[in-house]
């Protein structure tokens, strides 16, 4: 399965477009149907065990539980990340999907709170 990592840009017209900004192969489950599953998709592309800082990643899924595109959300400091719900639901309307989850990164081990926001 491809891994791709999207970021919202203006089109010449001031509009909201996605356009790519990283893409890995991953040779794990191609459905993302149980947190366990987004862990370890979460952990082997991006490392986020690993990171010193807050990071809020949206996954935008089908109807089959197939990841479509990922954004970074929030990048923040040691101890808090900020987002607002235009910048979650900007990216969900333009990659025009129906479910999404959050994967927060909390600086407590490697454990990853995972929360599924629709669908």
């Amino acid at each position: 399965m491809k891994i791709q990592k999207f970021s919202v840009v203006l089109d010449g017209d001031g509009r909201n477009i996605i356009e790519e900004d990283y893409s890995r192969d991953y040779n794990g489950s191609d459905r993302l149907d149980t947190p366990a599953k987004i862990v370890a998709v979460m952990e082997e592309v991006f490392r986020l065990s690993d990171r010193a800082e807050e990071y809020m990643y949206l996954i935008c899924m089908n109807a089959g539980c197939k990841p479509v595109c990922l954004f970074e959300v929030s990048h923040g400091t040691h101890d808090s990340a900020l987002v607002g719900k235009r910048k979650i639901f900007v990216r969900v309307c333009c990659a025009g999907l129906r479910t999404l989850w959050l994967s927060i990164t909390i600086l407590m081990g490697w454990r990853n709170r995972l929360g599924r926001i629709c669908g």
